[in-house]
């Protein structure tokens, strides 16, 4: 597969936009298709050692970059907060344990639900 003709950016945008990244996660992310526009890297699997990654996250990241562009790689990913409650919710619930003293799962669960959609 040629990777450079099916990205869309120039490898000095790719350059350019490396240097920007603050945490080295999305550094990582840019050098790998870094290695795919300039043909250093045939495969993904090259292009993930290059940049000291296994071949699972390397496999990761092209989808990513397929759907969504460069932005979908480079971006945080929205956390909800712990498990599948958000900081807030979480409150909200303890709000609810001290004020009704709910002391068994069977007595939370129906709260869970009907508060915030989650089972």
């Amino acid at each position: 597969m040629k990777y450079g003709e099916l990205t869309s950016e120039s490898l000095e945008e790719l350059n350019q936009i490396e240097k920007k990244q603050k945490l080295v996660k999305f550094q990582r992310r840019v050098q790998f298709l870094i290695y795919l526009e300039s043909g250093e890297a045939q495969t993904q699997k090259e292009a993930g050692s290059g940049v000291g990654w296994k071949l699972r996250p390397a496999r990761k990241i092209w989808p990513i970059y397929r759907e969504r562009g460069l932005s979908g790689v480079v971006e945080k990913e929205a956390r909800r907060g712990f498990g599948q409650l958000s900081s807030i919710e979480l409150s909200r619930l303890n709000g609810y344990l001290r004020e009704f003293r709910a002391q068994s799962l069977v007595e939370i669960q129906p709260y869970i639900r009907e508060s915030f959609g989650v089972s």
